[in-house]
């Protein structure tokens, strides 16, 4: 099947892994999101990557599907933001941008 506009909202459903997932995929199930929502889950990934841990690690799933549903950013740990270049953090607002 050919997507015309993978940026238009489309009808999906909940699915995937919490801790990776945008806020429109939480909030908005039924209204739809688009391939924007990769772009979180993207930052996401970075995260992880320069954390060495999955974002949210100090959370439950429930708790931490509820900080994203209210559009709270994945936390950067302290000892991670101290290496960060302003490129990499600039990098992960962008991703983490509604």
């Amino acid at each position: 099947m050919k997507i015309e506009d993978v940026y238009a909202n489309d009808h999906y459903t909940l699915a995937g892994t919490i801790f990776w997932m945008a806020p429109e995929v939480v909030r908005t199930p039924k209204e739809g999101y688009s391939a924007k929502i990769d772009i979180w889950s993207l930052g996401c990934v970075v995260l992880e990557m320069f954390a060495g841990k999955r974002p949210w690690s100090t959370e439950e799933a429930l708790a931490a599907m509820f900080k994203i549903g209210n559009e709270l950013k994945p936390p950067i740990p302290d000892d991670v933001k101290e290496y960060m270049s302003a490129d990499a953090k600039d990098f992960l607002e962008k991703c983490f941008t509604m």
